[in-house]
């Protein structure tokens, strides 16, 4: 199965969505290739970021959860990403001294909005059943079996 999910990593429900998806996937006993999808909930955020108050995708979207719920780090800061990106394994030093990798975060994120996108996270199972919200585990394994007896159907229909 094939999971593609749009966040926002200062989402608190994308986190709570992030943890219930692992408990699922658990639950199921579904092995996934899950793949994180940019998704801005506030794309006119300043670049220096804004008061809380007011192949290794999966470890640094955890890294970036981690920091910025559990630990209240300034994931606005250049220096705070690059420590939370090495903490789970990836060297992001390069892209944060120019735009590399911009164009391609606009376009995931176009992406998203084509696909009628308001509210994060949103779960794409197979690139055809869509999930919107951090639903609960159970909920989750229930689409998982949804999707399965789907695939099963169209390949017998052949």
């Amino acid at each position: 199965m094939t999971i593609d999910v749009y966040s926002d990593v200062v989402c608190p429900w994308c986190y709570v969505g992030k943890r219930r998806l692992e408990r699922g996937l658990m639950m199921a006993g579904n092995d996934a290739r899950i793949t994180w999808r940019p998704f801005q909930l506030n794309p006119t955020m300043p670049k220096d970021g804004m008061d809380r108050t007011t192949y290794r995708q999966d470890a640094v979207v955890g890294s970036l959860f981690r920091g910025y719920f559990e630990e209240g780090a300034d994931i606005g800061s250049s220096s705070t990403l690059v420590q939370l990106a090495e903490r789970a394994g990836l060297n992001v030093e390069h892209f944060l001294q120019g735009v590399g990798g911009v164009a391609e975060v606009k376009a995931e994120e176009s992406t998203g909005h084509r696909l009628g996108i308001r509210a994060v996270p949103y779960f794409v199972l197979n690139g055809t059943y869509a999930i919107s919200g951090a639903q609960p585990p159970d909920r989750l394994v229930l689409a998982f079996k949804q999707v399965d007896v789907e695939q099963v159907a169209r390949k017998a229909s052949v």
